[in-house]
């Protein structure tokens, strides 16, 4: 029995055809599906897998589509340039960063500490910036424009599977990926 029969010979789901998506909603749903379709815990029931292999088979070809898209208008010099501009300003943070006892890099929250070097660390990176400055301007610009671009435009799936009551909905759905389900309810 495939999806599509154990769908119709079941009265938890339903397909919701022409279903559109903004670009946006699309990574968010590819993004969350993409981990919960290996996922085993408590709540979790044959209907909730059924729904996250099937929509995530649907979304496989919503998310290629989507990148291709961002790679034709995105896939710039910029890009580049940004990139290399991170990598010299981490050259700088290992080369400033305070170390312990050991010679070991000091983090804290995830984040570099840098304390003892504070101001030549900031001096270098200042000149870093005015070196990069139309890249760091175009960057700004590109993001404001990537994400307009996400929100602007959208893609149609064939069918998206719901489940009929919104009961089935439970914890395992954050907000944001209930709100995108039901809103397409």
């Amino acid at each position: 029995m495939n999806v599509d029969q154990f769908v119709d010979n079941c009265d938890v789901f339903e397909y919701k055809e022409k279903v559109t998506f903004t670009y946006k909603e699309v990574q968010v749903l590819f993004d969350y599906l993409s981990k919960m379709v290996n996922s085993n815990g408590p709540g979790f029931s044959v209907y909730h897998h059924v729904l996250f292999i099937d929509n995530y088979n649907m979304l496989f070809q919503a998310m290629k589509y989507v990148d291709s898209e961002i790679h034709k208008r995105f896939n710039d010099n910029t890009a580049n340039k940004f990139n290399e501009y991170n990598a010299k300003r981490e050259i700088l943070i290992q080369k400033f960063i305070d170390r312990d006892e050991q010679g070991d890099p000091i983090y804290k929250d995830g984040k570099a500490v840098i304390t003892d070097n504070l101001v030549e660390f900031n001096n270098e990176v200042q000149k870093l910036d005015i070196e990069y400055k139309p890249v760091l301007e175009q960057i700004g610009n590109k993001q404001q424009e990537f994400q307009k671009f996400l929100i602007e435009n959208t893609v149609s799936l064939e069918k998206l599977l719901m489940f009929k009551d919104v009961e089935m909905y439970n914890e395992l759905f954050t907000p944001t990926i209930f709100s995108i389900y039901l809103n397409k309810a």
